[in-house]
């Protein structure tokens, strides 16, 4: 199956990342490149800054089809929406991962 994980290197993620890699899943991986993880390297990265919605949705359409999308770091509604916008149509699923705490700035 071909996974993105938007994040997955944060402390949730990594675990997810890993899971999939065992699986024998073909994992890519989004993020700033800032943070690394004890992940295996069997694994693809796209590095992109997600609060540059233009610049994620390029290369969102760029990297094609999957048949999954984890989406580990959405935190406000602007979020989602390019998300919404990258990949209608591109995917068999989107998974957004959430809290139960609701934290103010």
């Amino acid at each position: 199956m071909r996974v993105l994980i938007i994040g997955g290197t944060g402390l949730i993620s990594t675990a997810i990342t890993r899971a999939l890699i065992a699986r024998g899943d073909n994992v890519t991986l989004y993020n700033r490149g800032q943070t690394k993880a004890d992940i295996p390297e069997r694994y693809n990265t796209i590095t992109g800054d997600r609060k540059d919605y233009a610049a994620f949705e390029a290369q969102m359409t760029e990297a094609g089809n999957f048949d999954a999308v984890i989406d580990m770091i959405s935190f406000v509604p602007a979020d989602i929406e390019s998300a919404i916008r990258a990949f209608r149509g591109n995917i068999g699923q989107f998974i957004f991962c959430s809290t139960v705490d609701v934290y103010t700035k």
